[in-house]
């Protein structure tokens, strides 16, 4: 394969394990009896992802210029929307107000899930992947040295972080994403070696399944809190985890190619992550009320409805209105 079909291939395959995760964060968001496995993994699988995207080639000015607009545009934008749905609910419903400047305190300062407490809770991750990109672009092109031996150092600096406190603007939160960003980077600097086929790699990953099956080492974590038992042995599980997801994905890429549904769920994955909260809300009313409340109902009326929202955008897509959802790398 020549390197044109071979990036347009990982790109594919990119963009539907982003799809992939999307979707995952949907259901994870809705009580069912998958929660505790797809907490597992799949914001580690997101910043491992957001690592591939890493150049560190850019300039200081244009990376930093590109990724804040991407991020912090539709934060803000999203955020003071969920806090004026969330204001109207309380109103509506009869019940106190909370203090309208801790709610702005925490959209401007905190910027984690703690004080994001609205429709708006989801983003947390925004800055805690704008932060994570930025030190790793920064290490990267700055630290010229051996990049297994960063990951290394990086990954024990962010386990000393998780024990320190909350820092403002989730500056915490991007050190605890740290090695799944760098992690990523390093995958895609070396993704050719890593996803070409060959009979040690299938050996690798079943052995590696036995292993996380026989010692049940897949933990239940929880990123936006810095609830990470043992990061080292966290670190190591998702990333192979991810590891094997885009290998698999790039195996299968003729699916994808012909079935772009994940792919194009990835494409638009900030588009379902800053709304895929209020339908969920929606469709647990009416479902609880009406269908007994079953799970996958739910799941499958907020990603029927997404399906038709990023339909519509792609009818619209130059609109100005879609220009803080545009596709995201």
């Amino acid at each position: 394969m020549n390197n044109r079909n071979f990036n347009q291939s990982f790109s594919i395959t990119v963009n539907s394990c982003k799809g992939f995760a999307i979707l995952l964060v949907v259901l994870g968001h809705i009580q069912s009896p998958l929660g505790s496995f797809i907490y597992s993994f799949h914001i580690p699988l997101f910043f491992f992802i957001g690592g591939i995207f890493v150049n560190p080639d850019n300039s200081v000015i244009e990376f930093f210029k590109k990724n804040a607009r991407r991020v912090f545009v539709p934060y803000f934008i999203f955020g003071l929307l969920g806090l004026v749905v969330n204001a109207i609910k309380e109103v509506v419903l009869g019940r106190e107000r909370q203090s309208v400047l801790d709610e702005l305190v925490g959209l401007f300062w905190w910027m984690d899930i703690d004080h994001l407490q609205h429709y708006g809770f989801v983003l947390w991750f925004l800055p805690a992947l704008f932060w994570a990109r930025a030190f790793v672009f920064l290490l990267i092109k700055y630290m010229k040295i051996n990049v297994i031996l960063l990951l290394i150092l990086v990954l024990v600096f962010s386990s000393y972080i998780l024990e320190s406190q909350i820092l403002p603007l989730a500056l915490d939160k991007g050190v605890v994403a740290l090695p799944w960003v760098m992690a990523g980077y390093i995958f895609a600097k070396y993704k050719k070696n890593l996803l070409r086929n060959s009979i040690w790699k299938l050996l690798f990953f079943i052995l590696g399944f036995l292993v996380i099956y026989s010692f049940d080492l897949l933990l239940p974590l929880d990123m936006a809190r810095n609830s990470v038992d043992n990061i080292y042995l966290v670190f190591s599980c998702t990333s192979f985890l991810s590891y094997f997801l885009v290998f698999l994905f790039v195996n299968f890429n003729f699916l994808l190619q012909r079935y772009p549904f994940l792919t194009v769920f990835g494409i638009e994955s900030m588009l379902v992550l800053v709304l895929h909260a209020y339908l969920n809300n929606v469709f647990h009313l009416i479902v609880e009320h009406y269908f007994n409340g079953e799970w996958y109902l739910k799941f499958l009326c907020t990603v029927a409805v997404l399906s038709l929202l990023i339909f519509i955008k792609g009818k619209y897509n130059e609109n100005k209105i879609f220009s803080f959802v545009r596709k995201q790398t």
